[in-house]
């Protein structure tokens, strides 16, 4: 393993658990490290490299998902003696995704606008008409992702997210009119202006109790808030304002953000967004990683559809699945 800290110090770029993955999983390429042998532990690792177990670990945890390697309960980390081909696509298709988006961003093109863009494209290469086409439209991206990924569990539907403001200046956006558009109270009355209000259903959303709970637990604490948008930012301190006035006061920073280590490194506690690793960089995740590894704690902030708004978009994908029949 010394070739691997040898290189390590060379390249220098990127997250240093993606170094690391990427030079292990290298050296079994080429044989420096034989199939089926068994790597150090995580803290023999860490120790002869110098880095943190946090990284070591997480750089083991990308090459089991990679399928180079194999934990063994009880007794240990091993190279698998044939190297999953289903890995190596995956590898190469991920490859191809981050060309993509830098052909878009030497374009000009935003990531939000490239996300766009795709899935304009994908509509038309699909052609599932089964599939109910429900579009998700809010002002943030964070509450686009809790309502699509709670949407996305009920059967027979496909959906799609819209920021508010792109309704009005995407060309080509509402060509093909979605089936249902889902969207907040807040909002209504804005979508029904660009688009046929019988389309157009609202969805009332409330924080999960175990998200209440956790927060009533860190009064006193140092928090902060990690958002990807102000306007989140602002949901997070309104919805809890008046139990809890300390949150009016905390400190807020957007992901992307320069001073991310040093925000994290002036609190104890901070307030994500639910599936905050979907709204982040690489370099932010890494940032959160090492400031959980260094002892602080995260709360993610839990938004959800409640029950009756959820059940009667069921109950409309059910009409629109059964019209077609």
């Amino acid at each position: 393993m010394k070739n691997v800290g040898r290189k390590l110090l060379i390249d220098g770029e990127g997250p240093l658990y993606k170094q690391l993955a990427g030079l292990i999983h290298e050296e079994i390429r080429q044989g420096l490290i034989e199939p089926n042998s068994s790597l150090p532990t995580v803290r023999e690792l860490a120790e002869e490299m110098s880095l943190s177990p946090g990284t070591v670990m997480h750089a083991y945890e990308e090459l089991e998902t990679r399928g180079v390697i194999n934990k063994v309960r009880g007794r240990g980390t091993f190279v698998r003696s044939q190297i999953d081909t289903q890995a190596g696509k995956k590898d190469r298709a991920m490859q191809i995704m981050d060309n993509l988006f830098c052909d878009m961003q030497e374009l000009g093109f935003s990531l939000r606008e490239t996300q766009i863009y795709f899935d304009l494209k994908m509509r038309g290469l699909e052609d599932i008409p089964s599939l109910v086409n429900v579009m998700v439209v809010d002002c943030n991206p964070e509450a686009l992702s809790v309502i699509a990924n709670q949407i996305s569990t009920v059967r027979g539907v496909q959906v799609q997210c819209r920021l508010l403001d792109d309704l009005a200046f995407v060309p080509g956006l509402m060509e093909a009119q979605p089936d249902i558009i889902v969207t907040t109270a807040n909002h209504f009355d804005v979508v029904t202006n660009a688009v046929r209000e019988d389309f157009v259903m609202r969805v009332v959303l409330s924080p999960s109790r175990n998200t209440i709970a956790k927060l009533a637990k860190i009064e006193g604490d140092s928090v902060g808030i990690l958002t990807a948008s102000d306007r989140f930012a602002q949901i997070i301190s309104d919805v809890f304002g008046d139990f809890y006035p300390w949150l009016s006061q905390t400190p807020q920073l957007l992901f992307g953000d320069k001073k991310i280590e040093s925000f994290l490194d002036s609190v104890d506690t901070i307030i994500l967004p639910d599936y905050y690793s979907k709204l982040c960089s690489q370099s932010d995740l890494s940032a959160i990683r090492a400031f959980q590894d260094s002892g602080g704690s995260t709360i993610e902030f839990t938004y959800h559809i409640d029950a009756g708004s959820l059940m009667y978009l069921e109950q409309r994908i059910e009409n629109v699945l059964t019209n077609r029949q």
